[in-house]
């Protein structure tokens, strides 16, 4: 006889057991995102965020690399803006820029009493110290130099950083040296080889702007570059702002002149290590966070550099600011190849 249905109930019990039980589709999105597993959907859908926001920011580092580097930008100086101008053959023969970084602004008083804190706009921290003797030293040294070399231009430095005066760092030293004697000039002239650079608002603008003001004044780059400040300072503009724009170091040169008091020389190296050097030395072109309020602060006229368009081989120099901070620019300059 045949055994019946019936007969199993313990198979059929045991097959029932063995059969995987049936999860519907039914439960809110975080009830199935917070389920057990090895990881959660939730981590699975955080992990995957964290990874796009890295191949984003990977894309946007990449995509800047190009925009500055590989971008068509360098060009010439529009028509408009040449035709302006007028460069006569000496001044295309000079090849030696020759910048004293400005770091106060004369009044424009009595030259002989350029020692007097009084004839001077200063910060808090350069008052009594003896800095404006210092400033003085550093305009006389530039015009030392300018008047030896024939083939030099001698530019100073510096933008609108004072609210009480609307004249310009680089302005004031100019008319200081003039006034001074410190170069020549008649009734009808003043001496030819001595310009200004009126935009810069920091020491590696000082470098990078007069760089360009001597391409928008003489219509070229210059061969060599002597830099005249405060001799704390040497070394923030040879291993920081001279190899930020690569400029060969075999044709860059500083010339240091400091306060004579040794300790207000002190201070001032204290003060130069700590917001100076480091901040460059963490931040190559001074465009992130500490340094880039120093430039807003310093900016009281609210002024824009002209360089992009009579430098414009520098336009894409001029914009760098990479994410990485320490990261060079290697696109093409006049002066260097990548």
């Amino acid at each position: 006889m045949l055994p019946t249905y019936n007969a199993y109930p313990n198979l059929r019990r045991s097959h029932s057991l063995s059969r995987p039980s049936y999860v519907g589709p039914g439960g809110s999105l975080r009830e199935r995102l917070l389920s057990r597993s090895r990881v959660t959907n939730l981590g699975v859908v955080l992990i995957g965020c964290v990874l796009g926001l890295s191949l984003l920011s990977n894309l946007r580092y990449i995509y800047q690399l190009h925009d500055y580097e590989a971008s068509g930008r360098i060009a010439t100086t529009p028509q408009l803006i040449t035709d302006t101008v007028s460069y006569n053959h000496s001044e295309s023969q000079l090849d030696h820029l020759i910048m004293v970084a400005g770091h106060a602004i004369w009044k424009g008083g009595d030259p002989a009493e350029y020692e007097q804190d009084s004839e001077w706009v200063l910060d808090v921290a350069q008052a009594g110290r003896g800095n404006p003797k210092a400033f003085y030293a550093h305009i006389a040294k530039g015009a030392e130099l300018a008047l030896a070399d024939k083939n030099s231009l001698l530019v100073f430095s510096g933008g609108q950083t004072r609210k009480p005066t609307h004249l310009t760092e680089a302005q004031s030293y100019l008319s200081l040296a003039l006034s001074a004697g410190l170069l020549p000039s008649t009734s009808s002239q003043t001496f030819v080889r001595a310009t200004t650079e009126d935009y810069a608002l920091d020491s590696y603008q000082n470098l990078v702007f007069s760089v360009a003001r001597f391409r928008e004044r003489t219509g070229r780059y210059p061969d060599r570059i002597t830099v005249v400040g405060f001799g704390i300072k040497k070394q923030r503009f040879e291993k920081l702002h001279a190899r930020a724009i690569r400029w060969p170091v075999r044709s860059f040169s500083y010339v240091g002149v400091d306060v004579t008091d040794q300790e207000d020389l002190d201070v001032a190296q204290d003060g130069e290590h700590k917001n100076g050097f480091i901040p460059y030395m963490r931040d190559l072109y001074g465009c992130h966070d500490f340094l880039a309020a120093k430039r807003r602060l310093r900016n009281t006229a609210a002024r824009f550099h002209p360089y992009h368009s009579s430098a414009p081989e520098l336009a894409n120099l001029l914009d760098w600011c990479p994410p990485s901070r320490h990261q060079l620019f290697s696109g093409p300059l006049p002066w260097s190849r990548a």
